[in-house]
């Protein structure tokens, strides 16, 4: 049977519009189903770098709002969540993640010295100060070999560590938008505390009943990582 020019004329119209309605795939580009996982590698920054002892009186300024207490009132002690550092991409970080260690005030043995945190968090341009949480805190036997490299620079920036040791119990209060979690706490390693930033950007570490004399601990620092 010999197909009619009509025919063919309406077959090969037909592929061509069967054809135009193939979606191409870009060899570039991964289909919108593929998983895909962006890792992000956070290094160590420093909070606060070897304080002699507490500063409850600057804390109490500081939420003290018939004197002050705004955005305005943010002093140098604070820290920004929003970090970059190498690959890791400009954003401002979800999570905190906060490490404590000290000494005993007098270059002696500081485990199961005493100290409190208090950690105050500003929103990005204004706003009141706010209380993030409180925590009493146990310094354990895990020693500090070398102090941390960190990226913002400190006093003891990968030195050799003399009678400093890590935070290995936290009992903590929060007073935050979502629970403020601390991790390993009690268990003679490294305890640290955790909270989400909630939009929050600067966030300032407070130490107080820390006066480096007696069961109280001294040399406090403290240093943050994060994870978006």
């Amino acid at each position: 049977m010999k197909l009619k020019l009509t025919h063919v004329v309406m077959v090969l119209v037909f592929l061509v519009l069967l054809a135009l309605n193939i979606p191409k795939v870009d060899a570039q580009r991964p289909p919108p189903n593929a998983s895909r996982q962006e890792v992000i590698l956070a290094p160590l920054f420093v909070a606060r770098d070897e304080v002699a002892t507490e500063d409850a009186a600057t804390l109490a300024a500081c939420l003290d709002f018939d004197a002050g207490g705004s955005f305005d009132d943010m002093n140098s002690l604070a820290f920004s969540a929003y970090q970059t550092y190498s690959s890791i991409p400009s954003s401002a970080a979800r999570v905190i993640e906060l490490f404590i260690c000290a000494g005993d005030g007098s270059d002696g043995d500081p485990e199961n010295k005493t100290l409190s945190i208090a950690v105050v968090g500003y929103r990005h341009a204004n706003g009141p100060a706010v209380l993030v949480f409180y925590a009493d805190c146990i310094v354990g036997d895990s020693a500090i070999v070398t102090y941390p490299n960190v990226v913002s620079g400190a006093t003891n920036d990968g030195t050799t560590a003399t009678n400093r040791n890590w935070v290995d119990t936290m009992t903590l209060t929060s007073k935050w938008l979502k629970p403020v979690g601390t991790i390993d706490s009690n268990s003679d390693r490294v305890c640290r505390a955790a909270w989400a930033t909630c939009g929050y950007e600067y966030f300032t570490v407070y130490f107080y009943n820390a006066a480096g004399t007696g069961a109280e601990a001294g040399d406090l620092s403290a240093y943050y990582s994060y994870y978006n």
